[in-house]
């Protein structure tokens, strides 16, 4: 895999994005049929949430069966996507299927390799977040369920729409059935502050966003993606509107210092709110820089990002060193998270092919490591109620499969070799040490916080005596149990899937490449 400087990357970029490149005969349309495959999940989505809110008496055992059931079948559908991406050379950039309403509107979605592999962890994702129900949730289960499966349509939905209107609706969509998630099955009294948190800070980002979109609007009349690509959007005009969509797409990844309303929602959460915060909703504001900012505005992304950069390391420090500071073990996977986000950032904006497959392959194996840690943190909130990170020792002795797990996902945290993030940390410290020499110093010395605490929150929690006499009635010598089957299936499944793309990254490369190396260079 090549490398790219940021000024000859970008300068590509822009050739692509202004001069006439063909439009007919660059991006081809629909050839292929799995984006049908996409619409027919969505529709089918659909049907079924509304088949869970329309009769509302089913039994609680049916309403697991059919969502645990109907979950799987959403994900293995996914993977027939795969299946004929592969199929198909990797050189097509995306099939694209259009609908015109009123005889004028044009409504296109698309599936390239970078909505791809996004669809993909949205519906695996969200296996995980159905399991997690059925022990965490003991009342109003089919309210949960149906909130989980609205947020899954919008989620695949956003992946893949081609208009960055109606991608502007469903990105803001999201926000209201995560403010009722984290609102009425937030585990304290402080559930309302952070859903008001996570509800106030995307909303005040998303006007700069609506305010950009009303002037592109009005400047080229259309919203539809590949015409925005093809168009000439004049320098300075660039210049005024990157910053409006970078500030709604910065405050979801979160960057700093826009970072505050995530700790609190995932303290607040449920355990399914929580990974789905993580794995998911944040990689919204990384799917809106690559799909929207980067290629739409090559001249000011070249122009902001060093400032980008500069922000990037301030948060990955920051995160890194606060994470020391905190006992509740959600608020310090959470200040993970934002240090992982930021470090995804500075290998984006450093404009190289490495930077860019290494913040993307970051955020995937992001998706899947912080969801295990969230899921490991709530079956031990389900067995102990606390989260208090004083309240437990020596877990490694009563529960060794949840310790092993828990060590495991925690080294490939830190991107320990043979996991995921190593490929994609490897990667952005090639992007990073080619674009700016003193960023690639710095995020080197910012994963000694990042080491620090991850193995201070392990020894901390499965080493030293036992204790079981924190909750009284609830733990006992005797009393406490390991992991269910069901828990250590998706758990296995998960860490094989973080050693896939650790040992074996051509598997996710090959696609990834070709589509980054399509549009960006």
């Amino acid at each position: 895999m090549g490398v790219s400087g940021g000024y000859n990357l970008i300068g590509r970029v822009l050739v692509c994005g202004t001069r006439s490149c063909g439009f007919k005969s660059r991006y081809p349309p629909l050839e292929l049929c799995y984006l049908n495959l996409v619409v027919i999940m969505l529709l089918l989505l659909k049907i079924f949430f509304c088949f869970l809110l329309v009769f509302p008496f089913i039994p609680r055992a049916l309403v697991k069966q059919a969502s645990f059931f109907a979950v799987l079948f959403f994900f293995f559908f996914s993977l027939i996507l795969w299946f004929f991406f592969n199929s198909a050379s990797y050189l097509t950039p995306m099939s694209i299927a259009c609908w015109t309403w009123f005889g004028t509107y044009s409504l296109c979605f698309g599936v390239d390799a970078m909505a791809l592999f996004f669809i993909i962890l949205t519906t695996f994702i969200f296996v995980i977040c159905v399991v997690s129900a059925f022990q965490s949730v003991k009342k109003n289960l089919q309210a949960y369920l149906f909130l989980l499966f609205l947020i899954e349509f919008l989620l695949l939905g956003t992946f893949s729409v081609l208009d960055f209107f109606v991608f502007y609706i469903l990105f803001e969509s999201v926000l209201l059935p995560m403010f009722l998630l984290i609102g009425f099955w937030g585990s304290n009294a402080r559930r309302m502050k952070a859903a008001y948190y996570l509800f106030l800070y995307t909303l005040f980002g998303s006007l700069f966003l609506l305010v950009s979109l009303l002037l592109i609007g009005f400047q080229l009349g259309t919203f539809n993606w590949y015409f925005l690509l093809v168009s000439d959007i004049s320098y300075t005009r660039e210049l005024f509107l990157w910053p409006g969509i970078f500030l709604a797409f910065a405050i979801k990844v979160p960057m700093f210092p826009f970072h505050i309303w995530l700790p609190e929602a995932h303290v607040e959460a449920p355990t399914g709110g929580s990974i789905i915060l993580a794995s998911l909703l944040l990689k919204l504001g990384v799917f809106g820089f690559l799909r929207f900012l980067l290629p739409l505005f090559p001249y000011g992304t070249l122009y902001y990002s060093s400032f980008v950069i500069l922000f990037a390391l301030l948060g990955v420090f920051y995160s890194s060193f606060v994470a020391l500071r905190q006992i509740d073990l959600k608020r310090i996977i959470a200040y993970s998270s934002i240090a992982h986000m930021n470090f995804g950032l500075v290998g984006l904006f450093s404009l190289t092919l490495d930077g860019l497959t290494g913040g993307y392959l970051l955020m995937l194996g992001h998706g899947l490591i912080s969801g295990a840690l969230f899921f490991l943190v709530g079956v031990l909130y389900d067995r102990y109620k606390s989260r208090i990170l004083f309240y437990y020792s020596g877990l490694a002795l009563r529960m060794p499969l949840f310790a092993g797990f828990f060590f495991f996902f925690s080294i490939s945290n830190i991107a320990f070799p043979g996991t995921f993030n190593f490929v994609a940390e490897l990667l952005v410290f090639l992007g990073a040490g080619v674009s700016n020499f003193v960023s690639f110093f710095l995020i080197l010395v910012s994963l000694l916080g990042t080491t620090a605490f991850t193995f201070w929150l392990y020894n901390r929690i499965a080493f030293g005596t036992f204790r079981f006499y924190f909750v009284p009635g609830v733990a006992t010598p005797l009393g406490v149990f390991d992991l269910t089957r069901l828990e250590g299936c998706l758990l296995l499944f998960l860490a094989l899937l973080t050693l896939l793309g650790g040992i074996f990254p051509m598997f996710f490369l090959g696609a990834l490449d070709a589509g980054l190396f399509y549009y960006f260079i």
